[in-house]
Order: C-alpha cells, then structure tokens, then sequence
C-alpha cells in the first residue's frame, strides 16, 4: 500500500508498529529468540490499521506506505518519491520488538536482510557510527508490518496519540522530511 500525493518538506514520519519481524523469525527458528518474546510480537503484529482509515481523513496524511519485505529503507525511499528531499531519522526513536536489538547484535539477520540493504549503501549516512545496530533495522524484512505516515509536523503528536487510542500504543514519530541541499546528500541520515 502508498498513497504518495507527496511527501512535502517538513513533514513529520511515524511508524505505526515496531520493527523486527525479520529478526524475529529468524531468530527464533535458531533458538535465539525466547517464545515470550514471539508472543509480544505476534500481538502487535495481528493489530488493525482500520483506524488508520478513519484518522488519514481526519488529519492531513500526505503520505502513507506500508513497510513490508523491503524493509523501512525501501518505505522511506517509496515516501520520498523524488530527490529533492531525505529523510531525516532518529534511530532512538524506532519502536523495536523486544529482544529484537540483542538477537540482531548477536549476527541474526533475515535471509534477504543483506539484499534490502544494497541498494542504500551509498545513499544512508550515519551520523553516530554507536548506532549502527539499531540501523540495521532499516533493512530488517517485516511480516505485518508498520505502516510508515508523512504527516504536517503540527498534526503529527496528535496523530500518534490518536493512533495510540487505537491500540497502536507503540505508533512513533521517527523523522522528518527535509531538503535536500546538495545532490550529493544521501537519502537517508540517521541520527541518534
């Protein structure tokens, strides 16, 4: 799913859900991941997006793309459409399923986490290299996943809340869109 009528200089980007599934699964078919934590997830990742229908009319959603197999990576590059703009990310920001950051620091990776990653190692630029794990979740494959919302920043604290009301209590406002001042900024630039 995106609705691209275009992410617009400024906005503010919120995840709906935590990332990890692709972690997750990994982990846990090598004993890496405990069953509780499986569990926690798999209640997040059977919640609804329905109100999320509702609530893209009441505010002025400007952009909305799910973050599936491609990874949060491949979501943002979806939302940005064009390269006039990066997004701007606040890796401490990113809503992780538990255990996820542990299982991930230990080597465990999806199969085609290497592959999502390709295609952005000259366009992610990491502003704080102790930060780098929670990075990697940019490319982490997710299974019912997030969703990933461009919204106007003034709407953005009441969305979440809203989205939070929902039971999407760990919806997350990660970043911002900015422009791009020279065309050789990368797309992407995590901060801590």
């Amino acid at each position: 799913m995106v609705l691209k009528t275009g992410s617009t200089i400024g906005d503010a980007l919120i995840l709906t859900k935590p990332l990890g599934t692709g972690v997750m699964f990994s982990g846990y078919e090598r004993f890496k991941v405990s069953s509780r934590h499986l569990w926690q997830a798999m209640s997040h990742m059977t919640l609804s997006h329905e109100a999320l229908l509702t609530l893209s009319r009441k505010y002025p959603v400007r952009t909305m793309c799910a973050v599936s197999s491609y990874g949060l990576a491949g979501a943002i590059a979806s939302c940005l459409a064009d390269d006039s703009k990066i997004a701007l990310i606040n890796l401490k920001q990113l809503p992780l399923y538990g255990g996820m950051l542990n299982a991930l620091s230990e080597g465990i990776r999806s199969s085609i986490h290497s592959q999502n990653r390709i295609p952005y190692t000259k366009t992610l630029q990491l502003l704080s290299n102790h930060d780098r794990a929670i990075a990697e979740f940019l490319f982490d494959p997710q299974t019912a996943g997030p969703i990933l919302i461009g919204v106007p920043a003034e709407h953005a604290e009441q969305l979440c809340r809203d989205l939070r009301h929902h039971r999407l209590r760990q919806a997350s406002i990660i970043g911002q869109i900015k422009k791009k001042e020279e065309p050789s900024h990368p797309m992407i630039i995590c901060e801590s």
